[in-house]
């Protein structure tokens, strides 16, 4: 079965006035995902702690150099305990590495995040009959079996899936939403 011009755009006039009449509750599940989301790493490493224990091990280091020149132990004992520290020192540069990747990490995400409310908070402020509203906000729809279609948006990170019926000819033609739900961006 063939679709035509006005479902496509009663599915995404759907959408638009979707995310208008919800503006306060789109906006604000999405500041509660990016609170949960700054969150979530609440281990979040002090690499001031970590840089100093590496300052200490270096210390340690030292110390052992000077027993060594005092003759309090051998050279195998040094070239033991240098390995030793040396080891402690690279696996604590590789907590300091992962601490600095998560961190910016964390930084792109909110910022794709926040650019997103960004996005929202302006369709929300626009008029949702106004059809080059839909070429600014649609990405691409998916057009699948069984009257349904994915409205992807552009910048937002979810999609919208709707059940649609559309019956009647010509200026009777009506389109109705039966179902819709929220997926995932692909």
């Amino acid at each position: 079965m063939g679709i035509n011009d006005k479902v496509l755009l009663s599915c995404a006039k759907f959408v638009a006035e979707h995310i208008r009449f919800n503006k306060e509750k789109t906006i604000g599940q999405l500041s509660k995902d990016i609170r949960v989301m700054l969150s979530q790493d609440v281990s979040v490493i002090d690499t001031k702690k970590l840089h100093g224990k590496i300052y200490g091990i270096n210390g340690k280091k030292t110390k052992a150099i000077n027993a060594m020149i005092e003759g309090i132990i051998n050279k195998d004992d040094l070239k033991l305990m240098n390995k030793k520290y040396n080891d402690k020192i690279a696996e604590i540069k590789n907590r300091i590495s992962e601490a600095e990747s998560s961190r910016g990490l964390q930084q792109t995400t909110a910022a794709r995040m926040n650019a997103c409310m960004a996005e929202i908070r302006n369709i929300v402020s626009m008029d949702t009959n106004d059809e080059t509203l839909y070429h600014e906000l649609i990405d691409k729809m998916v057009i699948h079996k069984n009257n349904c279609i994915e409205v992807y948006l552009k910048r937002i990170l979810c999609g919208i899936k709707l059940q649609h019926k559309s019956f009647g000819r010509m200026e009777r033609y009506i389109v109705k939403i039966n179902n819709w739900l929220c997926i995932d961006a692909q």
